[in-house]
């Protein structure tokens, strides 16, 4: 049985800004001007059909 993929959003970053644009960075590897517009035009996709322990990652 194949085991679903997921997909992770970010919908908001709050008061958090920066620990979230490093996280993004972390997780997508993108530089820090492409996750700074991923993070501003909120609510966006950082990851498509990721397996679920690499979704829980991401999410946390």
């Amino acid at each position: 049985m194949e085991e679903p993929a997921f997909t992770v959003l970010v919908t908001e970053f709050g008061n958090v800004g920066q620990k979230a644009l490093q996280a993004v960075r972390a997780v997508t590897g993108l530089s820090l001007w492409r996750s700074k517009l991923l993070l501003d035009s909120a609510p966006a996709v950082v990851l498509e059909e990721a397996p679920l322990d690499t979704a829980v990652v991401a999410a946390r």
